[in-house]
């Protein structure tokens, strides 16, 4: 009887310390819930339960999120590993090119900063982690222009290695 009343005992301080946190830091508790992708629900059904609870949800952004949600005050940003399609490494890649060398300013200098594969430009654009770079232009077009943009420094290197065959 004593395995029962420990375990009971176990999971009722587990359910307090978590009433504790998603009453007073629910975007921190959302952001570690969606991040963990544990539970019964599905992500969407805890994104609706973050608004309900009247938490601001932002996108993913290649300037703004980690690899995984954060939350802060009443806004909860999706991390990067959420993005389906997006190899968890370009992800990885991404966060630390942006912390040794700055934000992106636009969908070239991304292009030029970061080699990605093409699934992992169509999940960014697809999801709208590149909504802030390029505002005017649609998704498709951001998709368009990254590609183009990737390809154009490939042949650049290319000729660079005919031209400079010994070069590193």
């Amino acid at each position: 009887y004593s395995f029962v009343k420990a375990h009971s005992a176990s999971y009722a301080m587990l359910s307090f310390r978590s009433a504790y946190l998603r009453r007073h830091h629910p975007a921190e508790f959302m952001a570690a819930v969606i991040s963990n992708r544990g539970g019964f629900y599905t992500t969407l059904a805890y994104a609706s339960e973050s608004r309900r609870m009247g938490l601001t949800l932002l996108p993913p952004s290649v300037n703004e999120s980690e690899l995984r949600c954060r939350g802060k005050e009443l806004t909860l940003r999706f991390g990067l590993e959420l993005i389906g399609g997006l190899n968890s490494a370009t992800a990885r890649e991404l966060v630390a090119e942006r912390q040794r060398s700055g934000l992106f300013a636009s969908i070239d200098a991304l292009a030029r900063r970061l080699r990605m594969e093409r699934s992992d430009a169509e999940a960014l654009a697809g999801s709208g982690a590149l909504d802030e770079l390029s505002p005017e232009l649609s998704r498709a077009e951001k998709l368009m222009r990254l590609l183009a943009a990737g390809a154009s420094r490939e042949s650049q290197k290319s000729r660079e290695l005919e031209l400079f065959p010994d070069a590193p």
